[in-house]
């Protein structure tokens, strides 16, 4: 189910670069609450992660499978998704 654009957009007016009009362009989450919940648990995990920062050695290596991953995906995913893989990308074991 799509929503329709807000009422300053054009639903016909051309969005870019070979994609269609009258695609949501909305930035909006489908679910407020699960993306708060969603933020709070990742910025748990951030502290989490920092609480034992001085535990850890200052520098570590990147991991070959996360140099040989894009650094933008290649196609849209909900933050949902993308979460659990940008906390794995990006925070050393």
């Amino acid at each position: 189910m799509t929503k329709p654009p807000p009422a300053h957009i054009s639903k016909d007016e051309p969005v870019g670069l070979g994609e269609p009009a009258g695609i949501d362009r909305s930035l909006d989450p489908d679910d407020w609450d699960n993306l708060r919940e969603l933020a709070h648990n990742m910025l748990d995990q951030a502290f989490d992660h920092q609480r034992n920062v001085r535990d850890r050695p200052v520098w570590q290596p990147v991991a070959d499978p996360v140099k040989a991953r894009p650094a933008t995906p290649i196609r849209g995913f909900s933050a949902g998704c993308m979460a659990p893989a940008r906390r794995a990308a990006s925070l050393p074991k």
